[in-house]
């Protein structure tokens, strides 16, 4: 077993390779190399992390059988974000209170983190996700 990765661009990839086949194969990979690995803990701000060793969080996002976990604590209607590569939050998108604490969350994380992703939450779905906008509040 090696550290070492690769980029992948579609020159790489043979006329019978397709993307959505790369996709599985990478998710497949993923998922034996974190298998026992993944933790849902915790925070003391109402959301939960997902942690797996701090090199994969983020890519926790395309391995389904993590979720099913997750819909199970928190309902089929989540609210996640990836701030840095090995920070993975979600809330209950219900949760407006957590929801407010996780965005605080990722202004620090932005202002003094390493391997920065995504300011943006996402709302996650068994079946979508999605950029989060939340609704307007009436003054």
């Amino acid at each position: 077993r090696t550290s070492h990765f690769e980029l992948v661009t579609l020159d790489y990839l043979s006329a019978e390779m397709t993307i959505d086949t790369l996709i599985d194969i990478a998710v497949d990979n993923l998922e034996k190399e974190l298998d026992g690995k993944i933790k849902l803990s915790d925070t003391t701000f109402g959301a939960k992390m997902l942690t797996c060793g701090g090199n994969f969080e983020a890519s926790l996002l395309l391995v389904h059988s993590v979720w099913e976990g997750v819909f199970e604590q928190l309902g089929d209607d989540l609210i996640v974000a990836f701030p840095a590569k090995d920070l993975a939050f979600c809330v209950s998108a219900s949760d407006v209170a957590a929801i407010t604490a996780l965005k605080q969350v990722i202004e620090e994380v932005h202002k003094e983190g390493e391997q920065l992703l995504s300011k943006q939450l996402f709302r996650k779905t068994k079946d979508n996700l999605e950029v989060y906008l939340p609704l307007p509040t009436i003054a």
